[in-house]
């Protein structure tokens, strides 16, 4: 959605949002750039809090489609018509480019076999499978390129995007009470699912702290009440109903997102597993976004700069493309491990350009050749 409207408007700072987030996520997966001999809580946050952005993605998801609907439909509903346009829309925003990625990847993989290179990942059909199905997490870890893992997001998007049409009309019809009633019912049952499966993470056992781990990271259904919180955010946006408070101070409301993500990061001993931090950094993560939307101080007008928006535009192609690029990489080009840490940035630098490349050349025209076939208007 790249912080749009239906009408035009750029929310500027949401689009530079969504920059950061894809670049985050870029950053915890090159493990080149993490080096050894860097303190633990470090270590922990570049590679055990990678789920961060990731909900910040999907209560933004939320709250731009409600801004966009609010005003494309109001309270009236999908029509017959509408609901297509919206599914179509959704589907050639997503699918095509995340095929491109998987097609691309065993293709390399096929003919670099059939030229007698080593199979450090063998090709399985679990894999096909799980990659189509947008499952690659689990039991496809360890298949060809542990398939292309970000995509796991993907499914939870669809799953939404199934759900919005129909929660959406009703949410758009609530008073502001109602609004902030659901809205804080939304967070608190995201916090209450990540609570538990922050507690499986401490104290299960060899069984539970897996799954703790594994839901809370991986399990798709579980971050809907996320997206309700962004559409309750979008929804109170349109009818004037957000702080104006956190609209004029969002310097503040920045840097304690910071300071909060420093302190639950660095100070608790033992470390805070992904769940609670997630959980308790969530309420942070929404006001920030209000504070984003509201498009006042210092960090909105950086996030506004014109290369950082250009970032933004490629958010999703350079999020979606960055784990097959690295993988053929690592798996290929550094088969005993990965490079020291200077290479790391060329990895890091290839998976930027790639998803350039993607976003113009295969992104934004497969999107519009899906709308055109769809007759998408």
């Amino acid at each position: 959605m790249g912080g749009t409207t239906h009408s035009g408007e750029l929310i500027r700072p949401l689009a530079g949002f969504r920059a950061i987030a894809a670049l985050w996520v870029v950053v915890v997966h090159t493990e080149s750039l993490h080096p050894g001999n860097i303190p633990e809580t470090a270590q922990l946050f570049l590679r055990g809090y990678g789920t961060l952005p990731v909900v910040f993605f999907f209560v933004l998801s939320g709250f731009i489609l409600s801004l966009v609907y609010s005003e494309r439909i109001g309270e009236a509903g999908f029509q017959t018509d509408g609901l297509k346009t919206y599914a179509w829309a959704r589907i050639a925003r997503v699918v095509p480019l995340y095929f491109f990625t998987l097609i691309v990847p065993i293709g390399f993989h096929i003919a670099w076999t059939n030229r007698g290179g080593t199979v450090p990942m063998p090709f399985t059909e679990h894999t096909v499978i799980g990659s189509l199905g947008f499952s690659t997490d689990g039991w496809a870890f360890n298949s060809l390129f542990r398939s292309n893992v970000p995509a796991w997001t993907l499914t939870a998007e669809l799953i939404f995007y199934s759900l919005f049409p129909y929660i959406f009309p009703r949410i758009a019809r609530q008073d502001r009470t109602t609004l902030l009633r659901g809205l804080y019912f939304s967070m608190g049952t995201y916090g209450f699912i990540q609570v538990v499966l922050g507690i499986a993470q401490i104290y299960g056992n060899d069984w539970w702290r897996p799954v703790g781990y594994g839901l809370g990271h991986f399990g798709s259904p579980l971050f809907v009440p996320v997206f309700l919180v962004g559409i309750y955010m979008g929804v109170l946006a349109r009818k004037g109903g957000l702080s104006k408070w956190t609209e004029t101070h969002a310097d503040a409301i920045y840097a304690a997102f910071v300071i909060g993500v420093v302190l639950l990061v660095t100070l608790p001993t033992p470390p805070l597993p992904p769940s609670l931090v997630t959980a308790l950094l969530c309420p942070l993560i929404c006001l920030a976004i209000v504070a984003g939307h509201g498009q006042m101080g210092l960090t909105n007008r950086v996030l506004s700069w014109p290369i950082i928006q250009l970032f933004g535009s490629a958010s999703y192609a350079i999020y979606i493309t960055h784990w097959p690029v690295k993988e053929l990489l690592q798996f290929y080009f550094h088969p005993k491990g990965w490079p020291e840490f200077s290479k790391g940035f060329v990895v890091l630098g290839i998976a930027i350009v790639v998803g350039f490349i993607c976003h113009f050349w295969v992104e934004k025209p497969l999107y519009r050749w899906v709308r055109l076939k769809s007759a998408v208007g």
